[in-house]
């Protein structure tokens, strides 16, 4: 109320409206009344306060207003130190009304230190403008519930420890922290949120626009559920935030008939459909609206969850695990790379990650984790490779006359891109590092003639080469046509399938095990233990992506 007064009594101290407000604000109150008295008390203010936006005019709201404030100041004269503050509804005194709303007697009655605790004044940089729906863009920027925290000397050790070593976190906690695939802080660290809802752009009802992904919070007045012909559950909300209604729908979800009660505010984040002309929201994620954060309107993660595990309670061990442990992670991008990419430090990117001050340090965030999964993975790749070109590979020196005549055997010049392949994978295959290359081109623009002059570079140099392919059809098609090209050129080409038979399978063993046969063509059948080959130094295969990695 005294926010109320300070804002000119428009109505706006609370989203939604103060006949919002007092909905869910008057069982709590009810429960704290100490006498006959103060219940009444509580169902005048109550009456008051939902017919306040239908006064006419500031100064009958005034009028109201101010009658309230002298019902209270009555009653704490009344009740002297009895009269302990209600519960707060989610809504704090400012530091300016502490001195009004908060006298110093002393406290005979230990019992509510959870709500001393929360009427404490919050801290002067947190904005001070009313709650409302969409923020001003003159307000000062929010304070996070995760300060930025300098970056500390790694201890990777200590990011190895259990869930447990954490403020809060017990045994039970830890084995539902378990199912998300948690065991560890740094493991922790890394569950990034899958979600945001953003206090700071919220949209009344009225603004809606159809087929944008947004986020409301309102007020629930009804949550039915019904049946279809098709014996299917739909659940309907309708959800209020005092400029306008929208209708949420779910199915088979009855359970939300429970859960979703009338009179209880909840955040709404989803895609805004049309029905019959109307807004509505189809399956949209939703959560009990918390007043901290739509008071401080900050950017609230919405973390992955498990059975036993709510929204608030993860963000608590987050706020703990972040604050505490993310200025120790180890930052494996030097500085110069970071600067020269204008990149977050790692350990500000997990914290803006998990409790970003706006949309542009969310984004900053996203863009530094984002790039070190790609580095990393492309570190881990390039570890492989060269280890893999650590072996000494076959050399096979290029036969020029041998090339020449299978270019003058085709009925066909080679276009500029295949002269260039060529090039490149001859001057390959005449090193002694092993060659790995993927040969890309539409289909009919050349590719196994390419192949093709590959293995005459393997044959012509003493060793043997292989083409697999992943049906038959495909494999006895490579083999007409290669044997075609290859037989003018003295080179030996064999066909191994499943279906080749019995006395023929033998055959095609011995000659690739005698180095016979110089090249293979075949299916699986290739690779199978009773396949030897006397000198196999180049492999080709076809459709590589119907292979599994082994078999490649």
């Amino acid at each position: 109320m005294n926010l109320e007064a300070q804002q000119g009594y428009q109505n706006k101290a609370v989203v939604g409206g103060i006949r919002q407000f007092a909905t869910f604000w008057v069982g709590q109150a009810r429960e704290d009344a100490v006498d006959e008295a103060d219940r009444a008390l509580v169902e005048q203010v109550a009456e008051v306060l939902m017919d306040y936006g239908r006064l006419p005019g500031t100064e009958a709201r005034q009028k109201a207003i101010d009658s309230l404030m002298t019902r209270l100041k009555a009653r704490r004269e009344r009740l002297g130190d009895k009269a302990a503050p209600a519960k707060p509804t989610r809504q704090r005194a400012r530091p300016e009304q502490k001195s009004r709303q908060q006298p110093k007697p002393k406290r005979e009655r230990p019992s509510r230190p959870k709500q001393k605790a929360e009427a404490r004044p919050v801290k002067e940089k947190r904005p001070s403008q009313p709650q409302t729906a969409v923020a001003p863009t003159s307000e000062p920027e929010p304070q996070p519930s995760i300060q930025l925290q300098p970056a500390a000397e790694p201890d990777p050790e200590g990011l190895s420890q259990a869930v447990t070593v954490i403020k809060g976190v017990g045994p039970k906690l830890a084995e539902r922290l378990a199912r998300l695939n948690v065991e560890t802080i740094w493991e922790l660290l890394y569950l990034f949120p899958r979600r945001y809802d953003d206090y700071t752009l919220m949209k009344p009802i009225k603004e809606l626009v159809y087929g944008e992904q947004v986020t409301v919070i309102g007020t629930i007045w009804e949550t039915r559920a019904r049946r279809t012909r098709t014996n299917q559950i739909i659940v309907h909300s309708i959800i209020s935030d005092g400029t306008a209604k929208i209708q949420a729908t779910w199915f088979n979800q009855k359970w939300l008939v429970d859960k979703l009660k009338a009179g209880m505010q909840i955040v709404l984040s989803g895609k805004v459909d049309q029905y019959l002309g109307r807004p509505v929201f189809n399956s949209p994620e939703w959560e009990p609206l918390e007043m901290d954060p739509l008071r401080t309107r900050r950017i609230v993660p919405v973390y992955p969850l498990t059975e036993g595990l709510s929204g608030r309670k993860m963000r608590q061990i987050m706020d703990t695990a972040v604050t505490r442990w993310s200025r120790h992670i180890p930052d494996p991008l030097p500085d110069a790379v970071r600067q020269k990419l204008d990149f977050y430090p790692l350990h500000q990117a997990v914290q803006q990650i998990h409790a970003p001050f706006n949309q542009d340090s969310l984004h900053r965030a996203r863009k530094r984790l984002i790039f070190d999964e790609l580095f990393l993975l492309q570190l881990g790749m390039q570890g492989q490779r060269h280890k893999w070109q650590a072996q000494p590979g076959i050399p096979l020196p290029v036969q020029a006359e041998a090339l020449a005549q299978f270019r003058a055997s085709l009925p066909y010049q080679f276009t500029a891109a295949q002269n260039r392949v060529v090039e490149e994978i001859t001057a390959d295959m005449a090193q002694e590092t092993p060659m790995n290359r993927l040969l890309q081109g539409d289909v009919g623009s050349g590719k196994t003639v390419v192949a093709a002059a590959a293995m005459i570079v393997a044959a012509k140099a003493g060793a043997q080469a292989a083409l697999m392919a992943p049906t038959e059809i495909l494999a006895e098609q490579h083999f007409a046509g290669l044997k075609a090209l290859l037989a003018p050129l003295d080179i030996e080409v064999c066909l191994l399938t499943g279906s080749t038979p019995a006395a023929e399978k033998s055959q095609v063993y011995a000659d690739l095990a005698s180095g016979k046969a110089q090249v293979a063509i075949g299916t699986h059948a290739l690779i199978q233990d009773a396949v030897t080959f006397d000198n196999l130094a180049l492999a080709v295969i076809d459709e590589q992506h119907r292979f599994g990695v082994d078999q490649r």
